[in-house]
């Protein structure tokens, strides 16, 4: 039984290669030989143990580490020859699959501890466990657990670093520290793995690297890593990329792993980078420069190139706008500082690790779904307009779209305009998972008796609410329902999103169910992956895609620590007449959706993404309004607004160019299935010809008997078998049929059986 509180048996001796230890058979060692002495007890122990330069954690032996060396550990022979060659080296550890550690660093100021406690309350204790550590704060070291199989995890938390047997190693007992300590475990003797605990589920979930902003790795030649960073801004580092980049190479002169320095530079550079900050073809430059001096004579000039295919293959094809370094960004901190509550929400999204834009975006479709539907917008052009919004909250799976949106319902606490008291007493807003189009109607109607006091009575439909709000963390189940053969649903949320009349007349009375146009509040919030939103763009025509706010879940220049959570934003409801409100609109804000819907008169473009951008920016304002508890929308709204509309418009241009990417490869995927299916046939039809020449030549051979000269053969095989001949005579010579002779310039063969 692994425990977590004892310690192995040392005490130091005169200098740093002469410690006794106690080792795992009883004998006693010194600490001048960790991998001679132990090397074999960790690989018996379920272990694939390491040589590191004695008293030094790093370099690792080529080849060993990495996920192209999984599956090529040393067997027990390997590591006797290796251990007797090495004995005066550190050692260390690779975990076998289904195994991690988690390196918590306490000390020199690192945020190991709070990062634990938060995540302990967050998630529950951790089992005892083994724990490896040079240090003596109690709290610092590596502690492993069992996981399930083929299972991968994030690579770090602030002051923790996940371990895993596709990415670094870790240092074990009896090995030296280069300050001098010795490493021990916290078990006191090497521990088995069969033995380890298993990882509890909820931090399983929490820490797997599918339930955080993580791409898929796709697969990229050299070539195409090389030419993506050629596409990276030009210039000078800014000063978000500055910093990654110092930061990385301060890690590569600490005399830390240089590989996981470089790697973790590279791939926080690069994300930064494709998200649109400058610089970042430069910083990669110099940090391959500093990386390849660092590692001088050590035969790693292929590891860089494998780093950069590495974090290219990673990369978010949503983040692909190259805008967010100039002053007026709608990123910049003017923005997020522009009022109290949208610092807030900024703080409060970074506190709890999800992205602002992403929580905003909710934040805003909560807030909204909770406005009774008797407030509108004025009609500018047309009839008065709803305040209805949807909101696609995009990122690869498991990235933190259904967090934001959690995440969004506790930072602001909406409470109705009457309820005074600190309950959480909120709108009576319905919250359900969107699926067919009649299921809207239905979110808002009910059967109910015509006569209440007889309910098994004849029955009509009522409407029971008013407010709606339906959240799907995932697209799919909207795309599978879309897709059926006589769906409405796409044209119910177009009529929605304007607050017109919804639902169809049946002929029967179950279906014949309809909600009148502005008598419902309906907002939206769903999930999106990029390469599968083809189900709303491919409605561009029709204009479902156009009515969506696009928002990232991912937030790449977020910080390595997360700031303080704050309370929850209270916000109380304005207090509305029982009539029909209208939001009054500044003149400036009037003028411009005037001049947009002039200019479009003249065009013709029925599928233009930006059609409804200025309704839906108004909303957005009205929105930003009713925040601050106005029923109106000033200058200063409709400026904050616009920001919005900017970021969902770099969001959406980003899916639009991973869908183009998606049907660009499935195409040349197609094509080269279809290549490949010419190719099998053509080389099956080739390989039957030849099997027939090789039967016509030995029945030649046996008619003739003896040898039989190759023009002669030639000519009785007859011409319909004479192009694949002699490859035929070949593979029977080779495969002992038929043998050869040359004489007189004459080839002639003969059937062997027959000699």
């Amino acid at each position: 039984m692994i425990e977590n509180e004892s310690r192995p048996t040392a005490k130091k001796g005169g200098s740093r290669n002469n410690v006794h230890v106690q080792g795992t058979s009883g004998r006693s060692v010194t600490a001048s030989q960790p991998y001679g002495a132990h090397a074999l007890d960790y690989f018996d122990a379920g272990w694939f143990p390491l040589p590191l330069p004695a008293g030094e954690k790093n370099p690792p032996p080529w080849g060993r580490t990495g996920r192209p060396s999984l599956g090529n550990e040393p067997d027990r022979d390997a590591l006797e020859s290796e251990r007797s060659a090495h004995a005066g080296w550190n050692i260390g550890v690779r975990m076998p699959s289904g195994v991690i550690g988690l390196d918590v660093d306490a000390y020199d100021g690192k945020p190991g501890a709070q990062t634990l406690a938060d995540l302990v309350a967050e998630l529950g204790e951790l089992p005892g466990t083994a724990v490896s550590t040079s240090r003596d704060d109690s709290v610092s070291g590596i502690r492993f657990f069992r996981v399930p199989a083929g299972t991968e995890f994030i690579g770090s938390e602030p002051g923790i670093e996940i371990i895993q047997p596709h990415h670094r190693y870790a240092v074990v007992w009896p090995s030296v520290h280069p300050s001098g300590g010795i490493y021990r475990w916290s078990c006191g003797s090497v521990p088995k793995v069969s033995e380890l605990p298993e990882l509890p589920a909820a931090w399983v979930e929490r820490l797997r690297a599918e339930s955080r902003d993580r791409t898929e790795a796709q697969d990229v030649s050299v070539s195409q890593a090389e030419a993506f960073v050629n596409e990276l801004p030009e210039g000078e580092p800014c000063r978000r990329i500055r910093r990654v980049l110092d930061d990385a190479l301060e890690d590569l002169r600490s005399g830390g792993s240089r590989h996981d320095a470089v790697l973790k530079g590279s791939m926080s550079i690069m994300n930064l980078a494709n998200f649109g900050h400058v610089g970042g073809r430069t910083a990669l430059a110099e940090l391959n420069a500093r990386f390849k001096d660092a590692t001088a004579g050590e035969d790693r000039e292929d590891e860089w190139k494998r780093i950069l295919i590495g974090a290219v293959s990673k990369q978010d094809p949503v983040l692909v706008e190259r805008s967010c370094c100039t002053p007026d960004a709608p990123d910049a901190p003017e923005f997020w500082s522009a009022r109290p509550v949208l610092a807030h929400v900024h703080q409060f999204a970074r506190a709890r690790r999800a992205a602002p834009w992403a929580v905003l975006g909710a934040v805003l479709a909560h807030a909204v779904a909770a406005v009774p539907p008797t407030v509108v917008l004025p009609p500018l052009t047309g009839s008065v307009g709803s305040l209805n919004i949807f909101t696609a909250l995009t990122g690869p799976s498991g990235a933190g779209k259904g967090a934001a949106i959690g995440v969004a319902r506790d930072a602001v606490r909406i409470i109705e305009p009457d309820v005074f008291s600190d309950d959480d007493s909120r709108p009576d807003v319905f919250m359900t998972k969107l699926g067919t189009g009649q299921g809207i109607t239905r979110a808002f109607m009910e059967l109910t008796p015509v006569d209440p006091e007889k309910p098994s009575g004849p029955k009509r439909w009522t409407q029971v609410r008013d407010r709606a709000l339906f959240t799907n963390s995932e697209i799919d189940n909207i795309t599978a329902h879309a897709n059926q053969t006589a769906a409405t649903l796409m044209s119910e949320l177009r009529s929605a999103f304007s607050g017109e009349m919804l639902g169809q007349l049946y002929a029967a009375n179950d279906k014949n169910v309809q909600v009148p146009g502005h008598a419902y509040r309906l907002c939206l919030i769903v999930g999106v992956q990029p390469v599968k939103a083809k189900a709303l763009f491919d409605d561009a025509t029709g204009g479902t895609p156009q009515r969506f706010l696009w928002f990232p879940v991912r937030d790449p220049d977020r910080p390595d620590a997360p700031p303080a959570c704050p309370e929850p934003w209270t916000w109380r409801l304005p207090d509305l007449p029982g009539d029909r409100v209208v939001i009054d609109v500044c003149e400036v804000a009037r003028l411009e959706i005037d001049a947009d819907f002039l200019a479009r008169q003249d065009a013709d473009d029925s599928d233009d993404l930006d059609a409804h951008a200025m309704f839906t920016r108004l909303k957005i304002a009205a929105a930003f309004g009713l925040l601050e508890g106005r029923l109106e929308v000033n200058e200063e709204d409709w400026e904050l607004a616009s920001a919005v509309m900017d970021a969902s418009t770099r969001t959406r241009k980003g899916i639009v160019a991973a869908l183009r990417s998606e049907t660009a490869q499935q195409s040349a995927a197609k094509r080269k299935e279809a290549v490949q299916t010419a190719v099998e046939v053509e080389t099956a039809t080739e390989e039957l010809k030849i099997e027939k020449a090789e039967k016509r030549a030995l029945t030649v051979l046996r008619k003739r008997g003896g040898w039989f000269a190759a023009g002669k053969l030639a000519a009785e095989a007859g011409s319909a078998y004479r192009e694949h001949l002699k490859t035929a005579l070949d593979r029977l010579i080779d495969q002992g049929e038929v043998e050869s002779q040359e004489s007189d310039n004459t080839v002639k063969f003969r059937i062997l059986e027959e000699s």
